[in-house]
């Protein structure tokens, strides 16, 4: 081989190696990286100094320069072991007793050398060996890196590493759920640009879990292990351990919503009804508002079920609950309150006749909209009762219920309405005989008790 192929191999493998170093020095900050940058050095180090002495051609052997390569011969097998520790995370084996026995064949070669380069090679590479076969024994089992990789890679969980400067230092595939471009083009990068919601996790205490539903999750939530690399540092090193919740986080929602909905309907349920009811009931008794309570009954309803069957009459009840819906107002509370009863809480009436007049909307718009959806059409009795009292729910629907029941008792579709004095339980009756009744739709004052 000509001195000048030999020139040119070595200087470019030098130059490629230092290259290498600067790049990797920018992208890696962890011990790791730095172990590489050193590992890189040192090539390069060894290969050019070597052209530097070809070149030089014969010269006297105690020159210091001239030893030079052979400080990187001995030092290199060391660094890329401790860089393989380093990597594998392998923290135990990376002892300063065990670093310090590893920078002696660097120090053997180059003092060997000095007297002869010929020596100085062999008891550094002699000295190395040894070492280098004592710490190798001390690696665990199954600690090469290519098992970690393995072993994150085969996590269905979402892993996020980053450094301790705020970079994507590695994940697994799944991680690219959660981050805002593949993985791989996120590594690297400031955690802040790939990771939605890392300002956040970065600032919670150590072991800390989180919840988190990134918007390139598609509507998936998570829950976040967030754990500092080095506990109580300052730094930004991280393990994001990703749980996917989102079929739990559905389920609790879908629980929460029939503990307090008629499975049918889509109403609020009688429980849920009664809570609604007291809250208003104690806003108003604050406020000096009144409410107002409209207890409606489908006339004649088991005949429904009786002759058409309970399909028909679970759409019929389907059907009356959208109507209800419709013709009340949003701050208005409707319910089922079980089988054919419905009742819906009035938000601050103005007075009874305002709440009777709701009533008899109510009760023209139902069997209207039975009869436009194909549906056989019942008439609604219904009672309202408004007051400004401190009752409780279950006194002013009690009020209400008998209402809807003398209704019933004078005429299907009647309404039947009252006042309940704001200083007893008595109910007061109130003539609205002028307030406009729906042809059809019959209305006697309140009752007395």
């Amino acid at each position: 081989m000509s001195m000048e192929l030999v020139f040119v191999l070595f200087g470019t493998a030098g130059a490629v190696c230092a290259g290498t170093a600067v790049a990797t020095r920018l992208q890696r900050f962890d011990l790791a990286g730095r172990l590489l940058v050193a590992a890189l050095v040192t090539v390069a180090w060894w290969s050019l100094t070597t052209v530097g002495v070809l070149a030089a051609g014969d010269l006297e052997p105690t020159l210091w320069w001239v030893q030079v390569p052979y400080v990187a011969i001995a030092a290199l097998p060391a660094l890329l072991l401790l860089f393989t520790w380093a990597f594998a995370r392998v923290t135990r084996a990376l002892r300063w007793f065990v670093i310090a026995l590893l920078s002696l064949p660097a120090a053997v070669t180059v003092t060997a050398a000095w007297t002869s380069p010929r020596h100085g090679l062999l008891i550094g590479f002699a000295v190395s060996a040894l070492l280098l076969a004592w710490a190798a024994l001390r690696i665990p089992r199954g600690s090469a890196p290519i098992t970690r990789t393995q072993l994150l890679d085969r996590m269905r969980d979402p892993v996020v590493v980053t450094d301790e400067r705020g970079r994507v230092a590695e994940g697994n595939d799944s991680a690219n759920a959660v981050l805002g471009c593949p993985r791989r083009e996120a590594e690297g990068r400031p955690a802040a640009e790939v990771l939605p919601g890392w300002e956040h996790l970065r600032r919670v205490p150590d072991g800390t879990r989180v919840t988190l539903s990134p918007p390139e999750a598609a509507g998936r939530v998570y829950e976040v292990d967030v754990n500092r690399i080095v506990p109580d540092s300052d730094d930004d090193a991280r393990l994001l351990l990703f749980r996917d919740v989102t079929d739990q986080v559905q389920l609790h929602a879908e629980l929460e919503r029939l503990a307090v909905t008629d499975p049918l309907t889509g109403l609020a349920n009688r429980r849920e009804f009664l809570n609604r009811l007291a809250t208003a009931l104690r806003r108003a008794d604050r406020a000096a508002d009144l409410v107002g309570l409209i207890y409606l009954d489908l006339d004649d309803f088991k005949n429904i079920n009786d002759t058409f069957g309970h399909s028909i009459g679970d759409r019929l009840l389907e059907e009356v609950a959208r109507t209800l819906t419709g013709e009340l107002r949003a701050v208005d509370t409707v319910g089922r309150l079980g089988g054919d009863e419905f009742a819906v809480v009035v938000d601050r009436p103005t007075d009874v006749a305002d709440a009777t007049h709701t009533a008899r909307r109510l009760a023209d718009a139902i069997p209207r909209a039975l009869t436009e959806a194909g549906l056989p059409p019942v008439a609604a009795s219904i009672g309202v009762a408004v007051t400004g009292a401190d009752l409780s729910a279950s006194e002013i629907i009690a009020h209400a219920d008998r209402l809807m029941y003398a209704a019933k008792q004078r005429e299907a579709g009647t309404v039947e309405s009252t006042a309940v004095a704001l200083d007893s339980d008595a109910e007061l009756g109130v003539d609205v005989a002028n307030t406009g009744a729906a042809p059809g739709i019959g209305f006697s004052p309140g009752v007395k008790t």
